[in-house]
């Protein structure tokens, strides 16, 4: 009588089991590339557009200006500036907060480093090679 009673248990179990493995896999595994939708991370802003510049170079004289942002793929874009009669142009990476970028303009280069901002603007900071000293750079979206 034992073996009768122990067996449908034994097969109850093993059923629970397969039913909480297929719901783990479903959850788990599909389009959710192994993660689960709470742990995926967020997509990042779309940086393209065209901004306002404000800023300031490393003598402390003000300038401003437009740039324009171009996604190249995934979180890479090219950045252009246009500086009175003077043009820039640069490439970086965003990764959601911090927009990287090298830059040049002729013989000169440098870096310039933004951090995004709540309102989609990007503050910055920059330096040029063989320059000393550091401006600062706004971007509003226009």
């Amino acid at each position: 009588m034992r073996r009768f009673v122990i067996l449908p248990v034994l097969m109850l179990l093993l059923g629970s089991l397969a039913c909480a493995s297929t719901e783990t896999e479903t959850t788990t595994g599909g389009t959710t590339g192994g993660q689960s939708p709470a742990t995926q991370a967020p997509e990042l802003p779309d940086l393209s557009g065209t901004y306002a510049v404000n800023g300031t170079n490393q003598q402390g004289q003000n300038y401003q200006g437009t740039a324009e942002i171009k996604r190249s793929k995934l979180n890479n874009y090219t950045i252009t500036w246009e500086i009175g009669s003077q043009q820039q142009a640069g490439s970086g990476v965003f990764d959601g907060t911090t927009f990287a970028v090298n830059w040049e303009m002729g013989s000169d280069k440098g870096t310039v480093t933004y951090t995004y901002q709540p309102d989609g603007s990007l503050k910055g900071t920059w330096t040029q090679d063989g320059v000393s000293g550091t401006g600062t750079e706004t971007l509003t979206p226009q």
